[in-house]
């Protein structure tokens, strides 16, 4: 009896070893890479029919926002007669918002920022008129840039020997002369010419708003011609009264 069950345990198990062997032979052979079949060459009239229709299906299943983008490489057209074209828009600049000095010569780009200062040298003098009337009517004047101009960030601007052109007016209760920057011009290597717009002012040797200026004032000519007149006047006021006669009537 004992024999009868060995004999069957034995067999089950060289059953269960055999099934074993199968699953993993029918394992390795599923992992194993299949051949694939040689495609058919693809000319150039099927692989342009291919790209379109792959096109046109991701077109149909855009969403509607997205389907009126239309995005390509080709320059816009121009209008008949104008040179620009219809992506261009002439938009109106104020001029309090654009940038200090803006660089309008053909192709450039570069402008000197807010804060930026250099050394110059008066080539012309003023004789700054004082008063209500001077600032509506300034007297222009004429500076030359002497060094590097000083930008921020340690950064420097070749604007060596260029000219300034500003105006001044006096102040005489401080006895300074007040100047505001009015364009600079420049000579590049290539001969081109740049005269830009310019906003800025002129600080003294002593570091302060404006320079000071010797005054020249002219009161004492203009007290001397009012005694002049005085005397004049007083002096016919008594020939006046010496040539009249004086006629003196009494009643009783």
């Amino acid at each position: 009896m004992d024999e009868d069950v060995r004999a069957l345990k034995a067999t089950i198990e060289q059953l269960n070893t055999r099934i074993k062997r199968e699953k993993a032979k029918k394992e390795q052979l599923a992992d194993r890479p299949r051949p694939l079949a040689a495609l058919p060459a693809v000319g150039d009239e099927t692989t342009q029919a291919i790209i379109q229709a792959g096109k046109v299906s991701r077109a149909a299943n855009a969403p509607k926002r997205l389907a009126r983008l239309h995005v390509t490489d080709e320059k816009p057209e121009r209008k008949k007669g104008t040179g620009k074209s219809f992506a261009q828009k002439t938009v109106a600049r104020n001029l309090a918002e654009e940038p200090l000095a803006v660089n309008r010569a053909s192709g450039q780009t570069s402008y000197l920022p807010a804060g930026s200062f250099a050394r110059a040298l008066v080539l012309s003098g003023v004789t700054a008129p004082t008063g209500a009337a001077a600032t509506s009517n300034p007297v222009p004047m004429l500076l030359e840039i002497t060094d590097l101009a000083r930008l921020p960030n340690d950064f420097a601007a070749s604007v060596n020997r260029c000219f300034v052109t500003a105006d001044a007016t006096g102040d005489l209760s401080s006895e300074r002369v007040w100047i505001r920057l009015d364009r600079l011009s420049c000579m590049k290597n290539d001969g081109r010419a740049i005269d830009v717009k310019v906003r800025g002012y002129v600080t003294g040797e002593d570091g302060k708003t404006g320079v000071r200026a010797r005054v020249v004032t002219r009161s004492g000519q203009a007290i001397a011609n009012a005694l002049l007149l005085g005397s004049l006047s007083g002096f016919g006021k008594a020939l006046a009264s010496s040539a009249s006669e004086t006629t003196t009537y009494s009643t009783g």
